[in-house]
């Protein structure tokens, strides 16, 4: 299993780092499975992911502990973990996030960006935790400090 990166997708990552607030607004986690086709310039919002996840044990999750912190030299966007159940069955490749509330998604929630959880195939949980916990050094995400060219 190898966790891919935060891939970003083109229209929500210019509105968050543009006019939104990522500490402030609100912003869910969507699992997808192995059949959805990331695109990160086609895939605009909600109604993009094709394939997610159906199992009877999940639902989307609000994102809680939303942070922004300069990280020597780049901007740190954080998050607490994502979980969606202790003691869940659920299969999913993708974890997408996006800007809007858990509890009523519409089609119109902007994709901010995904991340592929195996790298080739779903992932399961049988009657256990099913979560993703960013990474402590770099957060959900982090944007680069610019140079000069």
């Amino acid at each position: 299993m190898a966790i891919g990166p935060f891939l970003s997708h083109d229209a929500g990552y210019v509105h968050l780092l543009s006019t939104d607030n990522w500490a402030v607004d609100d912003y869910y986690a969507v699992l997808a499975t192995t059949t959805e086709t990331p695109n990160v310039g086609t895939q605009i919002d909600y109604e993009d992911i094709l394939a997610e996840c159906a199992d009877g044990d999940y639902d989307q999750v609000a994102l809680a502990g939303k942070a922004v912190a300069e990280e020597a030299d780049k901007v740190r966007f954080d998050c607490d973990k994502i979980t969606f159940g202790a003691s869940v069955s659920i299969t999913a490749r993708y974890l997408y996030i996006l800007k809007g509330t858990a509890a009523t998604p519409v089609n119109a929630d902007e994709i901010i960006g995904h991340i592929d959880l195996d790298g080739a195939a779903n992932i399961s949980s049988v009657n256990a935790e099913f979560s993703f916990d960013p990474a402590a050094t770099e957060g959900l995400f982090e944007v680069a400090r610019t140079a000069a060219p």
